[in-house]
């Protein structure tokens, strides 16, 4: 029996998961190559799991804004509980710099459809209770 496939991906990774899942979605008979014993346990194993559109990159921010799009709907699209839990990333600032930074991007973020603003060191801290406060600048 020979085995015909559209398209071989190798690695499942960050990259090789969705590239297979598209594909497959898209009506090619796909094969993937992982040298481990299931998908997704490579390096990105190890991160901390979160999706975020907030980058100052535009290319970026349309790709996270589409990855977050994709995950809140898993369930709905394929029938797996992949555990989604929405919420929002809150970039604390203790410097100057990173003041000056993050003010900066913003009016890029806010252009491509980000719901972000500066937040002082009080509202900071209503939002993130318990955070360390020493230094605390602000934040995003």
């Amino acid at each position: 029996m020979t085995n015909k496939f559209d398209a071989i991906v190798i690695g499942a990774g960050s990259v090789g998961n969705p590239t297979a899942f598209f594909l497959s979605e898209a009506g090619y008979k796909v094969l993937v190559i992982e040298e481990l014993s299931s998908s997704g346990q490579g390096q990105n194993k190890a991160a901390i799991g979160g999706v975020r559109a907030t980058h100052s990159d535009p290319a970026k921010i349309q790709l996270c804004l589409e990855s977050l799009e994709i995950f809140s709907n898993w369930e709905k699209r394929t029938g797996t509980d992949i555990g989604w839990k929405e919420g929002g990333y809150c970039f604390p600032v203790y410097g100057e710099r990173e003041e000056c930074i993050l003010k900066g991007i913003l009016p890029i973020q806010k252009e491509h459809g980000l719901s972000i603003d500066w937040k002082d060191e009080s509202e900071i801290r209503s939002i993130v209770p318990g955070i360390n406060e020493k230094g605390l600048i602000g934040g995003t």
